[in-house]
């Protein structure tokens, strides 16, 4: 690890805590990045509020200018301090809820189509975590749940009758229950029977006997 000595506290220090500069021989700057710091701190308490003001004004006009210059140092100081930079971006967060949550919504609105493809993304990440939470949501909300799917379905009649098509395939291969009883009732006439499990059975096995002899003959 190559390292460097302050010029103000004289400790040997990696050379990464030591800023760039390229008017320097070796391109970093001869104090490290915490003696810099503080002297700079002790700069900003020393100044007037309307010195304070125009230092403000004169940085937020230059980040204005050079937002891809911006952009490179945040990624570079992240790199540098990741837990320092997660805990203090944590902490101002918690401290400012309204204000994130306005900001958000704000993005939201102006980048819908960019906002609703993350989404889909994630979502087709984690299927099951999604699955799971609908389901539980579903479950402490029936009346919701109950009211959000025939809002759905009353919306989405297209939809509804290519699933019912693609549900009832399923049905008819796998040979479920329902498939059997319905088979039933419709070759019976009578809607209103009981069906018992053992005559479904024998359904079932008399079908698939059937669908082998057919695949026999094919």
């Amino acid at each position: 690890m190559e390292t460097k000595k302050c010029s103000t506290c004289e400790e040997e220090k990696p050379l990464e805590l030591f800023r760039r500069c390229h008017r320097s021989k070796d391109g970093r700057t001869g104090r490290c990045s915490i003696c810099i710091g503080v002297k700079e701190a002790q700069y900003r308490r020393a100044l007037t509020p309307e010195e304070y003001a125009k230092r403000q004004a004169t940085s937020r006009e230059w980040r204005i200018k050079n937002p891809d210059k911006v952009k490179q140092a945040g990624r570079e100081r992240y790199a540098r301090n990741k837990d320092f930079e997660n805990a203090r971006i944590k902490k101002w967060r918690d401290e400012n809820k309204e204000r994130v949550r306005e900001t958000s919504k704000q993005w939201r609105e102006k980048n819908k189509e960019y906002f609703y493809a993350l989404c889909e993304a994630w979502r087709l990440r984690n299927k099951e975590h999604v699955n799971e939470k609908r389901k539980e949501w579903a479950r402490n909300n029936p009346e919701k749940a109950k009211e959000f799917c025939k809002n759905w379905r009353n919306k989405n009649p297209d939809k509804v009758k290519e699933m019912s098509k693609r549900a009832q395939v399923k049905r008819i291969k796998n040979l479920t229950d329902k498939y059997i009883v319905d088979l039933i009732k419709t070759q019976t006439g009578i809607r209103s029977i009981e069906v018992p499990p053992d005559l479904i059975a024998a359904k079932r096995h008399y079908l698939t006997i059937k669908r082998e002899l057919k695949e026999k003959q094919a």
